[in-house]
């Protein structure tokens, strides 16, 4: 099982996490030891609020040493609750009203001015190796642009998996992966049918093997590392509308950082904003984390338990809306107030 020995916790936010140490600042980088790479894992249409009793032991475990932070997505007018958008805005770090993506037609998209984080680190760091690896296409085609080293579609889900630890293997810098099937199984069932469960579990094992290549790379090598989505799912199956299920988002990451715990201010915009310097927003807290390195002693299951025969989690359960507007614990505990996304 991985050991994540480099991995303690970290997200940072606004300027941050992933693109002002490659795209901002590529001599400080360079001079830096540390290999220093980045792995950014999408689930499409992963709900946040079934995550946690789907059988998911490999993104348990990121979640109990990681940053956790969910959030609402735009809505109608602005963008419907699809891919299209969803995955422009965490590629680019910007919201639609700036990317122009509203819709999977991509007919008059902004990459000019609002390029993809892996474009960005190809015009700050060329040695680096990029690498986007997807089962949705136009993620690989036309969400990242040609700039980036390797665009490889997987066909499907097992496919996409198995070019994504070949990618990190053969030495790849900085890598995105799209997983599309829960997305398929929400459309069929919705997130109240057997088979969206079922959908989250194969997921988790394929980010196993991921997280697995992550682990056996060089001692030498540090690696941050986010799960996300682009949109939720209704209970019955479908999105693209401005339900709260639709537009719950989550980001999860783990690195070397800051510390772990529930955050509300984190958003799918901080996975790869636009270049600037990290001291530009209040909100970051560089320096390295006190929490130990990441160690799980739970394997990658090669079969999935029955919900019933699940033994109870006892980690903190992020909070969420209910549909009268009050914060609540999934299991109980004192309501809170949640931060509101700011404006694009």
């Amino acid at each position: 099982m991985p050991s994540y020995r480099k991995r303690a916790v970290v997200l940072t936010t606004a300027a941050a996490c992933l693109l002002s140490p490659l795209a901002a600042a590529p001599a400080v980088a360079a001079a830096d030891a540390t290999a220093v790479k980045t792995l950014v894992v999408g689930i499409d249409g992963a709900s946040f609020d079934f995550l946690d009793d789907a059988d998911m032991p490999n993104l348990d475990a990121l979640r109990g040493r990681g940053m956790v932070s969910s959030s609402n997505l735009y809505g109608t007018p602005l963008a419907g609750t699809i891919s299209g958008p969803g995955w422009s805005t965490i590629a680019t770090g910007v919201w639609p009203d700036k990317h122009d993506v509203v819709d999977n037609n991509f007919t008059a998209p902004r990459y000019d001015l609002y390029p993809d984080y892996l474009t960005r680190i190809e015009a700050a760091q060329p040695e680096r190796s990029t690498a986007v690896v997807a089962t949705w296409s136009p993620i690989a085609t036309t969400v990242f642009g040609s700039a980036v080293d390797s665009r490889i579609q997987g066909g499907n889900d097992v496919g996409t998996t198995a070019k994504a630890v070949e990618a990190i293997a053969g030495g790849a810098d900085d890598v995105f992966v799209h997983l599309d099937e829960v997305d398929g199984a929400g459309h069929s069932t919705g997130t109240n049918g057997a088979a969206y469960a079922q959908a989250l579990a194969k997921a988790d094992g394929e980010i196993g093997e991921i997280l697995a290549a992550v682990d056996a790379r060089p001692a030498d090598e540090e690696w941050t590392i986010v799960v996300t989505a682009d949109h939720g799912h209704t209970p019955t199956g479908g999105h693209g509308g401005s339900s709260p299920a639709e537009r719950k988002v989550f980001v999860i990451a783990a690195g070397p950082g800051i510390e772990p715990g529930v955050r509300h201010d984190v958003k799918i915009t901080d996975v790869a904003p636009p270049s600037s310097p990290p001291s530009a927003s209040p909100r970051i807290r560089p320096g390295r984390s006190t929490a130990r390195p990441y160690r799980t002693s739970r394997p990658m299951p090669s079969t999935r338990c029955a919900p019933s025969c699940r033994p109870a989690r006892t980690r903190p359960v992020p909070e969420r809306m209910s549909s009268a507007g009050r914060m609540r614990r999934r299991r109980g505990g004192a309501s809170t107030t949640p931060s509101c996304p700011p404006a694009a």
